[in-house]
């Protein structure tokens, strides 16, 4: 059986949410978290180099990051600046252009690097 969530627009979410530590739901989680307006706690987080990738970005972002203990990151967006992106750290994983919409969500305006291969 599953669970069902519903959300309905114009309310303001509060709440707890626990997702276990898969990859593709961290890559995701950590640029998200960006949407804050304070810290952001995600516990249970994979020990993969992604993590580690990510939080590079987040730091050339000006976000502090912490980890408080294996498997959880506090992230706090608090004094976070729309800085390009333009360091290699953008091109070591594919999920950084999720970057790309949290900060386009939060700034209207975004500045990333791309990598094209051309065959």
């Amino acid at each position: 059986m599953r669970d069902i969530l519903k959300i309905e627009g114009g309310h303001k979410l509060n709440g707890t949410v626990r997702i276990s530590s898969a990859k593709n739901a961290a890559v995701a989680l950590i640029p998200a978290s960006i949407l804050a307006n304070g810290p952001v706690s995600l516990v249970g987080l994979p020990n993969i180099a992604d993590v580690n990738t990510l939080s590079l970005l987040l730091k050339e972002l000006n976000v502090d990051v912490m980890f408080p203990s294996g498997g959880h990151i506090v992230i706090d967006p608090t004094n976070m600046l729309n800085n390009p992106l333009e360091s290699d750290n953008v091109t070591k994983l594919r999920a950084s252009y999720y970057f790309m919409g949290a900060l386009l969500g939060k700034y209207k305006e975004v500045k990333i690097k791309c990598q094209v291969d051309v065959i």
